[in-house]
């Protein structure tokens, strides 16, 4: 993915620059220490990976999806739907009223019907798992010629690992958090992205446009290979970048 693991890392940042700071001061020696707080920021990112918009922004719409847009031109109903396992969807009746309910809207005052998601869900959660415990297992796999023998930079370990620090004697933050220029770096994203969530509230609101469409800008070989189709911001990526060595 593109972006930061947003969730631990704010919530980091609320224990580093607020929490422990008070803790210190009024309650002495109750403090989160350094590895209390990498653990709570590593619980989180892996609890948030299952509950990211890259898994469920497209999972349960495919549970009902196949279903639902199956018709006679399309041929989902006699080339998709009879090779899908029935763990994986809702059904494979367009018709039935949990697949039109998640499309449509399920009849007023109707509490969601979470008993019909339940097998779909707990199968899924299955592969989940072992998919999880892949990605894991070659991680520890690797790591002894990554970190020993390589000495790669992991840029998405190094914030957390500043933000966990314990700050110098007789300082209240630590030396990142008294950084005006991180702060900076910080607010900007902040505000663009703040101010943009807004404008999908309140649509009167201009929005700081963050892309650009470049179709038909690169029509002769080798840059039309590229299929470069728009040129996006991405304030993530300029912060991994910066923490790259050279």
């Amino acid at each position: 993915g593109n972006h930061l693991p947003i969730s631990g890392i704010c919530l980091l940042l609320g224990l580093s620059a607020g929490v422990n700071p008070f803790l210190r001061r009024f309650f002495p020696g109750k403090s989160l220490s350094g590895g209390e707080m990498v653990t709570i920021y590593a619980l989180v990112c892996t609890a948030g990976g299952f509950a990211a918009a890259g898994l469920w922004r497209y999972l349960p719409s495919f549970m009902a999806a196949p279903a639902y847009h199956a018709n006679q031109t399309n041929g989902y109903a006699r080339y998709i739907l009879p090779y899908l396992p029935d763990w994986m969807l809702l059904s494979k009746d367009g018709n039935n009223p949990l697949v039109r309910g998640f499309f449509e809207g399920a009849s007023q005052g109707a509490p969601p019907p979470w008993a019909a998601w339940a097998a779909p869900l707990g199968a899924w959660s299955v592969y989940l798992f072992g998919l999880y415990v892949t990605m894991v297992s070659l991680c520890l796999l690797f790591s002894t010629q990554w970190i020993e023998k390589e000495r790669f930079v992991f840029p998405l370990a190094f914030l957390p690992a500043e933000l966990a620090a314990e700050p110098e004697k007789g300082r209240f933050w630590t030396r990142l958090l008294r950084n005006r220029i991180m702060w900076m770096g910080f607010f900007i994203p902040v505000l663009i992205w703040g101010w943009n969530g807004l404008n999908a509230y309140h649509p009167a609101l201009p929005r700081i446009k963050m892309n650009w469409e470049t179709y038909g800008w690169f029509q002769t070989q080798p840059w039309n290979r590229f299929h470069l189709h728009s040129i996006n911001i991405y304030f993530s990526i300029i912060g991994i970048s910066f923490l790259l060595t050279t």
